[in-house]
């Protein structure tokens, strides 16, 4: 019995693939477990599986292996439990141990985590497995990409930030839109978090008033589009270069050897420690959070800029073919992935020790 986690609706696109490796599996049944609001679905629905709320977790004991994308949960009961992570490592020097104790084993993506991972255990005296594994959705993704049109001469700029109070939509969010928008012979494709795309209180961290969809449509530009629903991949797939902040689109940009232009906001930085992130820190006394290489998303392979001015400057350079970041993204990119294009054999192999090997869970 296989109990599959999907306790937030984007979480799907990161266990749909495992889903198809279980499904291969002899003698092995999927379960879904979600919240209450999703249990009726289409998508979740679609999958075909058994699917029960997430409250119910503390009174499950049928589980053999319990696996999920997100670690704030708690694992069934006498279960074996695997993380298979929603994103690299970005806003979180570290997971507390409150959560880190329900699962046995981290699915790796590339070396970059991996190092999280060991340094983040090491320095709270805590055990787990870590295996490398790479990421079967960016394999599938990746191989579905048709090559870019690159005699085309408007300029793909895509505009993805995240929710948080205090980062680029927030604060400048309109502004860049209508600077981007002001650059001849470009369009703009903007995707916004799922958080920023409602007025509605999701839970007490997501909390977002502003209704920004209305609020880009009003600028009324025909050169704008919303790639809200399509995959990652896909949008990045479509972009000559991307702005963001501290979003984990940016490693999936890196590894399709995308620009990427960060915009820093002071008003994050300056209330990290007291933000939701306060209880994700180890106990190193360290401040330069925005230097962090494992909290900033990437900046050391991308271009920072701290306005909307220099922002337009680092496009036009882009759009001129002076792209200064090449070699510092590819290198970065070495990173992130584990076993390309393989991952879901490597998958398969270690499911099948852990179901049905006699020494099974080492």
């Amino acid at each position: 019995m296989i109990l599959i986690n999907i306790s937030e609706i984007h979480y799907l696109e990161h266990v749909r693939h495992y889903i198809k490796v279980i499904n291969k599996l002899s003698s092995a049944e999927i379960f879904v477990v979600t919240r209450d609001i999703y249990i009726e679905n289409r998508n979740i629905k679609n999958l075909g599986k058994f699917i029960f709320p997430i409250r119910f977790l503390k009174f499950t004991y049928f589980v053999d292996l319990f696996i999920s994308p997100c670690i704030e949960v708690q694992k069934p009961k006498g279960s074996y439990s695997i993380h298979v992570f929603h994103n690299q490592p970005i806003k979180y020097l570290a997971y507390p141990e409150k959560y880190l104790k329900h699962f046995e084993e981290h699915f790796i993506w590339g070396s970059f985590m991996r190092r999280w991972m060991e340094d983040m255990l090491s320095k709270k005296s805590f055990s787990a497995k870590l295996t490398n594994i790479g990421n079967p959705r960016i394999d599938y993704e990746h191989n579905k990409i048709k090559p870019k049109n690159k005699n085309t001469k408007i300029l793909s700029i895509g505009y993805a930030p995240t929710w948080d109070k205090g980062l680029s939509l927030d604060i400048a969010g309109l502004d860049i839109i209508k600077k981007i928008l002001s650059i001849k012979n470009s369009i703009s494709y903007i995707r916004l978090h799922p958080c920023s795309r409602t007025t509605k209180k999701a839970n007490e961290n997501f909390t977002n008033k502003e209704n920004w969809l209305d609020k880009i449509e009003s600028i009324g530009s025909k050169n704008l589009e919303f790639s809200h629903n399509i995959s990652t991949i896909e949008y990045l797939s479509k972009l000559d270069l991307l702005i963001t902040d501290v979003s984990s689109i940016s490693f999936e940009a890196f590894l399709l050897d995308i620009p990427v232009i960060f915009f820093h906001t002071d008003e994050f930085w300056d209330n990290y420690r007291k933000s939701i992130y306060k209880n994700f820190l180890l106990r190193d006394n360290f401040n330069n959070f925005e230097k962090n290489k494992y909290v900033n998303g990437g900046r050391s392979a991308g271009t920072v800029v701290y306005n909307v001015d220099e922002l337009l400057d680092v496009i036009n350079n882009i759009k001129g073919n002076a792209d200064k970041t090449k070699s510092k993204r590819r290198k970065f990119s070495e990173s992130l992935l584990y076993n390309k294009d393989i991952s879901s054999k490597i998958i398969k192999k270690r499911l099948e020790k852990l179901l049905f090997s006699k020494n099974n869970f080492l």
